[in-house]
């Protein structure tokens, strides 16, 4: 900047970055006297308007700047081929610009989810016996997709499905003549949904 009287002020921003956080440093160099005070202060104002701008979009526009916490995996928003029974690819797009975390801030969480912590310690645990390849039910899919069969008569049956955990059931019984046995665990952690603006 050059005042009236042809004196030069140069605002210098810095900034590099030292580890994980960026590091910012300003300084002001003014040729000046003393009739040029009323300048120099409004070109610190300047230049503490530049920084903070910076800062400011710095954090806004930079995923680096967020915490280095593993991001939370299990989340909505991905399709779903449910004649396969297999997750396919994503159908909200997720950022991570507002570096929001999970309560106990343990899980970075992209900006269109918000998440509701489970506190309950008690395991869930189910097993299940399989005695036939018709009664087998996917653990993914239960709640998403009822196999659709018929039987004529009770004697002949029609059903089918391409989830490849049914598929390896059935070679299983049918071929080793065997029975199937599944023991669950769960321990739900987070309630997560997808915001009602996001984006796809």
């Amino acid at each position: 900047l050059i005042f009236e009287n042809q004196r030069k002020c140069e605002c210098d921003l810095k900034a590099w970055r030292l580890g994980k956080e960026p590091t910012y440093t300003f300084s002001l160099h003014c040729a000046y006297d003393y009739d040029m005070i009323e300048h120099f202060s409004q070109m610190w104002l300047l230049c503490i308007a530049i920084l903070s701008h910076t800062l400011m979009a710095d954090v806004i526009t930079n995923p680096t700047t967020c915490p280095s916490i593993n991001k939370l995996e299990a989340l909505p928003g991905s399709g779903w081929d449910s004649i396969r029974n297999k997750e396919m690819g994503r159908v909200f797009d997720f950022t991570y610009t507002q570096c929001r975390t999970t309560e106990d801030r343990k899980y970075l969480i992209p900006d269109s989810i918000y998440e509701v912590a489970i506190k309950d310690s008690s395991l869930q645990t189910t097993s299940d016996y399989l005695a036939h390849y018709l009664n087998y039910t996917s653990v993914l899919a239960s709640s998403l997709q009822i196999n659709i069969g018929f039987n004529i008569f009770g004697l002949v049956g029609v059903q089918n499905s391409y989830d490849l955990n049914y598929l390896d059931t059935k070679r299983r019984q049918v071929v080793e003549k065997s029975r199937t046995t599944r023991v669950q665990m769960r321990n739900s952690m987070y309630a997560v949904q997808s915001m009602p603006d996001a984006k796809f």
